[in-house]
This record gives structure tokens, C-alpha cells and sequence, in this order.
């Protein structure tokens, strides 16, 4: 087998990378896009010691559960891998991914989400004065007037960000409060200010920026769910799946239950013990990013919550002690083993842990199962049409 060898194949599964998977004389071969049960003319594009790799030449005969997209830059863009899915097929293959990984638990049905204009926040890139995304094998810039997974009030800034002088942006930052309709943009380079005020005052921008300065409006915008404010500037850190996030926040809530102390590593902005701020007399919220305490800061005071507390630390070097509950929402990485070793030490009733990479949950609970036992897992499909999955773990003392 060599580069460029083109076979017709009969596609065995797929995968969650949006892979369909085949053997030619007992070996794999990955063909991107390939659905199960298709029978497809491949070209090998790539070929390792273990696996190759394919591109689609032609669909002999179609999978039923394979979609038909109209967006025009299907294949192009690196943004999504799901793309050619059956919505429901999607779901069904993300949880099934979570079971099999996690086979010897209690794994909950995926929570499901909106598949299209579900995104609040976007990031373009910008080159030779064109707005867009990155191919997903290079950095060539796919130029684009609109994204399906993008809120429609942000698609529709689309084009008149094309009509402004962006000969010297670099980049472009979009986000909008889903439920308080107000939208920021944060320009990075260098243009016209006066012209991006003026941008500003016809489009109802709430909060422009250009680099470090806000040229128009406020620095923030400001979401509203179950009666809670929260500040949003064009650096915190807030779910790009508004909707979505609600329903992973109520989980967590059912997980974290009531009690007295909860303790909220990787608290960030502080958006899960705000969340929680009615079920616990006491919350304290652990984060190294001071940036992020502060926004927690204007949160609190903008919601009047007297009972969260917060410390600017790396969460490695926090005193689990007595706390009823602790909530953590670890990066991709996942606990430190510090964290860990603090958790076996110091037994808490239970955890509620939070994640957005499944097998660093997994790495992390089999270190945890020396004094936690695993009640229930409940995956989240965040990120609908790429190949990202959020996932909800409760575990309790033995």
C-alpha cells in the first residue's frame, strides 16, 4: 500500500473523529468521513507503520445515516468532524463512546443540545484583508460569510465586518449573551477608530474593543440565567453552548446536593458556585487566574452573594479540610496529582467533577476509586458536530 493507491471498500464502523474504519488485507485504514456500512472508492493519502489514512473518491452506495449539509465549507473548514452525521446518530455515538470507555459504570443517556447556532462566541482569523477559519490540515485561511454553529445575530455581522478596513486586523473576537441580546467585539491590530465607533453605534454593539482598549461602549456584556448576572468580557472564560450549559449546570446541582461547605477548585469566573450559591451556607472558589477572581469579584457584588468566598491559588495548594462537597472543573489535562492526593487525604462526601476530556476522567476517578466510589456518569453533547464531549462525574465516599 503507497500513497495515491486508490481501493473500493466496504467501511466497517465509524468513529467519534468522524472516521470511517476499514481493512484492506488486515490492515486499518481510516477514511475521513466515511460512514458504517458504506461502500466507497478511497485514495490513501497517508501511511504509517500501523494505519493508514484515506480520503473519499467516491460514495458507491450511501449510508442512511449519513447527512446531507448545505454548508458550503464542508471540508474545507477545520471546525467540525461530525458534520456529515445524522444528528441522532451523533448523539448515540458520543454516548456510546462514553460507555465503552467508562464500561464498569452507571452511565446516564447524553444530554442533547441545540446542533445548530448554538455557539456564543467566535474567534476569525483575518489575512490579506479576508475573514475566516484555518484548513484543517494547514494554516490557509477558508474565507467565510456565515458558520451554522454560530448564533444567527452574530452571522449576521458577518458581513458588514467585511465592509471595514481590516487590511491590518489580525483578529476578531465575537460574543454574545444569549439570553440579554447583547453582543462584544474585540479587534485585534490596527484600524480607523473612529470608524469602529461608528460600526459600534449602527450595529447596538454593547462592548468594542480594539487590542487592550475598549473604543466603544463597556468592557463586558452581561448574561442572565435563573435570575443570576454574569459580567463577560473578551477574556473570561464562559461555556460557548449557553443552553447546553444550563443543563450541565442543573446535573451538577442535582450531583452536589445540599450541605453546609463546598469547596470549588478550578473555580474560574465562578459560574458553578454561583449556580449552586442557594444549596450550601458556605462556598469557597479556588482559582490561580486573577484575572478570572476578579470577574468572580464583580459577579458576587452584582448579584449580592454573601456566602462564596474565593482565593487566587493553584488549586494544588488548597486545604481540602472539612468541606461537605467539592466541585472540580479541571483544563484538559485534568487533576493534578497533588489535588488528588489531597482528596484521598482529606475525604470529602463527595465529588462532582466536571470535564471536558474524557480519558483524563477516567485516568483521574481510578486514582480517586482508592477512597470514592463512582455513583453515575452523565455526558454532555456541548459541542455539537465536532468530536468534543463534556462529561459529568458524581462520586462519594466509601
Amino acid at each position: 500500500m503507497k500513497i495515491d493507491d486508490i481501493y473500493e471498500v466496504l467501511i466497517n464502523e465509524h468513529d467519534i473523529n468522524g472516521n470511517g474504519i476499514t481493512r484492506i488485507n488486515n490492515f486499518v485504514v481510516f477514511v475521513k468521513n466515511g460512514l458504517k456500512d458504506e461502500l466507497i472508492k478511497i485514495k490513501i493519502i497517508k501511511v504509517n507503520k500501523k494505519y493508514a489514512e484515506a480520503k473519499i473518491v467516491e460514495i458507491i452506495k450511501k449510508s442512511p445515516l449519513r447527512k446531507e449539509t448545505n454548508c458550503p465549507y464542508y471540508l474545507k473548514c477545520g471546525g467540525c468532524n461530525l458534520l456529515h452525521i445524522d444528528e441522532k446518530e451523533e448523539n448515540l455515538l458520543k454516548e456510546n463512546y462514553i460507555k465503552n470507555l467508562f464500561n464498569s459504570y452507571k452511565v446516564n443517556e447524553i444530554e442533547a443540545s441545540l446542533f445548530n447556532n448554538y455557539r456564543n462566541k467566535v474567534t476569525f482569523h483575518i489575512f490579506n484583508s479576508k475573514l475566516g477559519f484555518y484548513n484543517s490540515n494547514s494554516n490557509d485561511l477558508v474565507e467565510i460569510d456565515n458558520c451554522l454553529l454560530l448564533d444567527k445575530d452574530i452571522n449576521n455581522l458577518i458581513p458588514k465586518i467585511k465592509t471595514l478596513d481590516l487590511t491590518n486586523i489580525k483578529e476578531i473576537m465575537i460574543r454574545k449573551a444569549i439570553f440579554n441580546n447583547e453582543i462584544l467585539i474585540s479587534f485585534k491590530g490596527s484600524t480607523n477608530e473612529e470608524k469602529l465607533k461608528e460600526f459600534g453605534k449602527e450595529n447596538n454593539i454593547t462592548s468594542l474593543s480594539l487590542n487592550d482598549d475598549v473604543i466603544y461602549g463597556k468592557s463586558y456584556i452581561t448574561e442572565i440565567i435563573n435570575d443570576l448576572k454574569y459580567t463577560i468580557n473578551k477574556d473570561s472564560f464562559f461555556q460557548v453552548n449557553t443552553t447546553c450549559m444550563i443543563k450541565l449546570y442543573d446535573k451538577v446541582k442535582e450531583y452536589a446536593k445540599n450541605g453546609n461547605n463546598l469547596l470549588d477548585l478550578y473555580c474560574g469566573t465562578g459560574t458553578i458556585g454561583m449556580y449552586l450559591k442557594d444549596s450550601y451556607k458556605y462556598i469557597l472558589g479556588v482559582e490561580e487566574n486573577s484575572f478570572a477572581i476578579n470577574s468572580f469579584n464583580i459577579n458576587k457584588k452584582i448579584n449580592n452573594i454573601k456566602n462564596i468566598d474565593f482565593k487566587c491559588m493553584d488549586a494544588s495548594n488548597i486545604k481540602i479540610g472539612d468541606f461537605d462537597t467539592v466541585v472540580v472543573d479541571p483544563p484538559r489535562s485534568g487533576l493534578s496529582k497533588k489535588v488528588i492526593n489531597n482528596l484521598l487525604n482529606k475525604k470529602c462526601k463527595r465529588i462532582v467533577y466536571v470535564s471536558c476530556n474524557p480519558k483524563t476522567l477516567y485516568k483521574d476517578i481510578k486514582l480517586l476509586e482508592e477512597s470514592y466510589k463512582v455513583i453515575s456518569l452523565t455526558p454532555f453533547n456541548m459541542f455539537p458536530k465536532t468530536k468534543h464531549i463534556e462529561t459529568v462525574c458524581l462520586l462519594e465516599k466509601e
